[in-house]
């Protein structure tokens, strides 16, 4: 048989207030997160395999569906070479690059 605790735990008026405050303002937070247009930009998925090889089909399978749910247009990218580093390059760089790049680069990558 189950047996409860003796002391029930406490909880200070403030510690409740401040939970029910966050609990009531939630779904206002998500809402609004859910709201931002994204993609703004062009999607790009750089596959480090040439095409026709399975990684590709399956990347292109992937921005297939992507595609639908999010109603832009992904490019897939083949940058096969150096074990897929040059398309990993590819990416970092656009990362990391000073200019905000025209495109939102994903990497597929093939473990």
């Amino acid at each position: 048989m189950l047996k409860l605790a003796e002391h029930p735990v406490e909880l200070p008026r403030r510690e409740f207030l401040y939970l029910a405050t966050g609990a009531a303002a939630l779904p206002a937070w998500l809402d609004a997160a859910l709201a931002l247009d994204y993609p703004t930009r062009l999607v790009h998925l750089v596959v480090g395999f040439p095409a026709g090889f399975t990684p590709d089909i399956i990347a292109r399978l992937t921005a297939q569906a992507l595609s639908e749910r999010l109603g832009k247009q992904i490019i897939v990218d083949n940058r096969p070479g150096a074990a897929s580093n040059i398309g990993t390059e590819l990416v970092v760089r656009s990362i990391c690059g000073s200019a905000i790049s025209e495109f939102h680069r994903l990497i597929f990558s093939w473990a």
